[in-house]
């Protein structure tokens, strides 16, 4: 199989939450690089929540004027991609302005 054939695969990732982290885990350890939503949660794919529920990452919040700046922390083992770029433990994610008024 040639590389682009690797990278047109698409991985199913499973409804259930125990199935897909433990797909995730497996993928990040045996350094396949798997595309992360930068969300809590998402139905569509993975997502930072499940990196965070796998203790691979880590939500960075601090207060401003209108209410909080996060981000996220990547701590886990090997390389994952998000939107297009590949992050290694200790890349963060751009910061957002969170509204909680």
């Amino acid at each position: 199989m040639k590389i682009y054939e690797l990278l047109e695969q698409k991985t199913t990732i499973p409804a259930n939450n125990t199935k897909r982290l433990i797909l995730l885990k497996g993928m990040i350890n045996n350094g396949q690089s798997p595309e992360i939503n930068v969300a809590k949660y998402t139905r569509d794919g993975f997502s930072f929540g499940d990196l965070e529920q796998l203790g691979y990452a880590e939500e960075i919040c601090n207060r401003s004027r209108a209410g909080y700046v996060c981000q996220w922390m990547y701590t886990g083992p090997n390389s994952i991609i998000v939107g297009g770029s590949i992050m290694k433990s200790g890349d963060k994610t751009e910061p957002v302005e969170v509204d909680i008024s």
